[in-house]
């Protein structure tokens, strides 16, 4: 690969591929993954040739602990500086925000769809912000935002959208739209600014 693309392949949704043949979120998630378990990755890559992507792991010392039933720890909800539900019906998508959310030391809860949303608020109504993406089968996030204010009417609203979508938008200010494909910047920088707005 090229230097220009070798220095963008981690970023979530870049791709080289032609729209609908990749969404550009593989490399970002091996980063993610990597990153998590205090690992990295190392690109090897020339024009022509071919590319190794190396991925670092640190060695365990520990035997391996079954954590199918736990919850994220008491420690750390508390060190995070606020609470965010993420809705998105893109399994991959959403995985990739949360992380990055996580990482920016948020704690977030995951919905799939506008319902799961409004019965993950009438069982953890502590939340600061929603991040909602607004083309979702059945109910869109345009639908589901009008139903949080009207029972939830102090929970700020951050959209998710494809420029493709922004009509649909118009009587949303930008500082409350994130646009597909989106940086890890951008959405840290307006998911800052909306929680300083509450």
């Amino acid at each position: 690969m090229s230097d220009e693309v070798r220095t963008k392949v981690f970023e979530p949704f870049f791709t080289t591929k032609e729209i609908g043949k990749g969404s550009g979120l593989g490399l970002s998630q091996v980063l993610g993954f990597a990153q998590q378990s205090g690992g990295g990755v190392r690109i090897e890559s020339e024009v022509g040739k071919g590319t190794v992507v190396n991925i670092y792991l640190p060695r365990a010392n520990e035997r391996v602990r079954d954590a199918t039933a736990e919850t994220a720890p008491e420690s750390t909800a508390k060190s995070a500086s606020a609470n965010i539900l993420l809705v998105d019906d893109d399994n991959a998508v959403r995985e990739v925000t949360a992380a990055t959310l996580r990482e920016l030391g948020y704690l977030v809860w995951e919905a799939n769809g506008g319902i799961a949303a409004l019965e993950c608020l009438a069982n953890e109504p502590d939340v600061n912000l929603m991040i909602i993406d607004y083309a979702m089968p059945g109910m869109s996030g345009a639908d589901l935002a009008r139903r949080v204010a009207n029972r939830w009417p102090t929970i700020p609203v951050l959209f998710i959208t494809g420029f493709a979508d922004r009509d649909g938008l118009a009587g949303v200010g930008e500082s409350h739209i994130v646009g597909k494909p989106f940086v890890n910047g951008e959405l840290a920088e307006k998911v800052r600014a909306v929680l300083k707005e509450g």
